[in-house]
């Protein structure tokens, strides 16, 4: 991670003239966004009425929806555009933006240390172990750093997908919660640490008090509109 993350003011993602249609199968509703940009650095939660507008947003954003108009931007180059399906080339999209879905695919054979290792070891970091541990302290997983996923808790393990996540240093990473969990007061402090610590920027739709009370900006989408208010 570049040292100075934590002082750039640039747009880590934008979306222009962007529109979903409607597609029950695949959970999304229509979405018609005019010009929204996402600055490095900063939280965004995502609210709505409709879990399937807000999914829908989130999906938009981690380059997942296809888009029948505008483009979306990640620093400044266009990576998806209207007309083109959602991203499936998964290498170089990972290095860009990172995605945590509702329920995480985790290596159910794997530790907690073997998981996050895997990406590490795809990224080419130079100190491997070293990263992995680092990673894995950043989500406050240390404790069960032994553990298979299936010993872990549901947001024990949204922050192992987290810490997997960011083993390529992306752009952006998008985290989708679908309902509130007993354990989300960590998970919250994990996401507003990661954004206030390591200059990390994130999207959510975690809603939780802590994330909502450390958010730079907040999206409630009206009708397939994001309205946007920052704090």
């Amino acid at each position: 991670m570049s040292a100075n993350r934590l002082h750039r003011l640039t747009t880590a993602v934008r979306l222009r003239g962007v529109q979903v249609e409607t597609d029950a199968a695949a959970g999304l509703s229509a979405l018609h966004v005019r010009d929204l940009s996402v600055t490095s650095g900063t939280l965004v939660v995502v609210q709505g009425e409709s879990p399937d507008e807000v999914s829908t947003l989130l999906l938009t954003f981690a380059g997942r929806a296809a888009l029948a108009g505008g483009s979306l931007e990640i620093a400044g180059s266009p990576v998806c555009r209207s007309g083109t399906d959602p991203v499936r080339s998964p290498e170089p999209w990972r290095r860009r933006v990172g995605f945590v879905g509702p329920r995480p695919v985790l290596f159910g054979h794997l530790s907690v240390l073997g998981n996050i290792a895997l990406p590490v070891r795809w990224s080419g970091k130079r100190h491997p172990r070293e990263e992995v541990r680092k990673l894995c302290r950043s989500v406050g997983l240390d404790l069960v750093k032994d553990r298979l996923p299936g010993e872990l808790g549901r947001a024990e393990q949204q922050r192992l997908a987290i810490a997997m996540a960011m083993a390529y240093d992306p752009d952006l990473l998008v985290v989708a919660v679908e309902s509130p969990t007993t354990e989300e007061d960590t998970l919250s402090r994990t996401i507003v640490d990661l954004v206030r610590l390591e200059g990390r920027t994130i999207v959510t739709s975690l809603s939780a008090p802590a994330v909502r009370d450390a958010a730079d900006q907040v999206l409630t989408l009206l009708g397939g509109h994001p309205i946007g208010s920052s704090a």
